[in-house]
């Protein structure tokens, strides 16, 4: 890949991060498809049946945080894997291996 279309690729991935908080904020007041639909034809939330072991919070900044961190924590492995397969790929043109 070339350096120009990854910097480009990363800076609309942290745009993306950046912007997506903004959205939150102007888009958590009116609630998400399922919840106004619900509303419409009156079927009220039934009982839990599991348990998520972690939450992202029941407050804006917590959900910003925990947001933030798996957005950043999955571009990071992403960015591992690429470099990896990067590496492989020039290990096996190199001309040090031998083709069969």
């Amino acid at each position: 890949m070339k350096k120009g279309v990854l910097k480009i690729s990363a800076g609309i991935i942290v745009l993306f991060a950046v912007l997506l908080p903004l959205y939150y904020v102007f888009s958590a007041q009116y609630g998400d498809g399922l919840e106004k639909t619900m509303e419409v034809v009156d079927i009220k939330e039934s009982e839990q049946v599991w348990k998520a072991p972690f939450s992202y919070g029941e407050d804006y900044l917590t959900t910003l945080v925990f947001g933030l961190a798996g957005f950043f924590l999955t571009l990071f492995i992403v960015y591992l894997i690429g470099f990896a397969m990067k590496k492989r790929k020039d290990t096996a043109y190199d001309g040090t291996q031998s083709h069969r």
